[in-house]
């Protein structure tokens, strides 16, 4: 937990685009109430998996112990985003964060299955099958749900998508300047982040001397965003250095793209 505390302290002051505490015991009361109907109104979450957990909980024949701690990780997991400001589900794609408390429900299911199973075997000869039967159609009837893909995050989506494209274009010893080094690192080319110029004047004509196949820059997310900052990271490399284009994309009023710098720029003065 080292790590997560250091980063914590660290990025303590950002404020994230939202104004206010982003922890309060004022945001409690309504993420308490959205998070608690969420695993009932049988819509983003299935409500018989809820009732089978219910079960496993009250009539589970495991021990206090392990109850005890079943049921701390779920209330763990799931009580601390009432607190944050993003953390009800229903923050725009925030349901993300009902995540973290599936296992230990789903173990609390299985639980609950188990001692419907237990109750109802002498009376009814299929009823494992007859529970197996309604879970897999009470499953089915949210994939519609979870295959849908909503406006959110629409622009980072399209900068995924053709980023893995781009990796596909890059030569062998090549480098790419981007704010998002991980995509193209995880597809095995080296990157490093676009705001290394800015803060290390003249590291791409090193780099130019060092990368046989070439130094790319990668127009992306967030070259596109408000933020002068962000965008100043990739026009401060266009406004300095000759280039080619590699690719670009257009999508609604976004561009994407990856150019390849050729060389520092000369102006000529009279």
């Amino acid at each position: 937990s080292t790590p997560m505390i250091l980063h914590l302290y660290s990025v303590k002051g950002e404020s994230w685009g939202a104004e206010g505490a982003k922890i309060s015991l004022s945001y409690f009361p309504y993420n308490f109430k959205t998070n608690s109907l969420f695993y009932f109104i049988n819509r983003e979450f299935p409500l018989l998996f809820s009732l089978f957990g219910f079960l496993g909980l009250f009539f589970w024949r495991g021990y206090f112990k392990e109850k005890g701690i079943l049921l701390s990780w779920f209330l763990v997991f799931w009580g601390v985003f009432l607190f944050f400001y993003a953390g009800s589900y229903r923050f725009g794609q925030d349901v993300r964060f009902s995540l973290l408390s599936y296992p230990p429900l789903a173990i609390f299911g299985a639980c609950g299955f188990s001692f419907l199973v237990r109750v109802f075997e002498r009376r009814i000869k299929f009823i494992k099958q007859i529970l197996i039967f309604f879970v897999l159609f009470n499953f089915t009837s949210f994939l519609p749900f979870a295959a849908a893909e909503g406006e959110e995050a629409w622009a980072a989506r399209k900068d995924h998508e053709y980023a893995i494209e781009f990796t596909k274009l890059l030569p062998p010893n090549s480098i790419v300047y981007t704010h998002n080094p991980n995509i193209f690192l995880l597809n095995k080319k080296s990157a490093i982040q676009s705001a290394m110029e800015t803060y290390n004047p003249g590291i791409i004509q090193y780099h130019l001397e060092q990368f046989k196949g070439g130094v790319y820059l990668h127009y992306n997310y967030w070259s596109n965003t408000d933020d002068p900052i962000q965008r100043s990271f990739t026009e401060n490399i266009l406004n300095n250095y000759n280039y080619i284009t590699v690719r670009e994309y257009y999508y609604r009023n976004y561009k994407y793209g990856l150019y390849k710098i050729t060389g520092k720029r000369i102006e000529f003065y009279e």
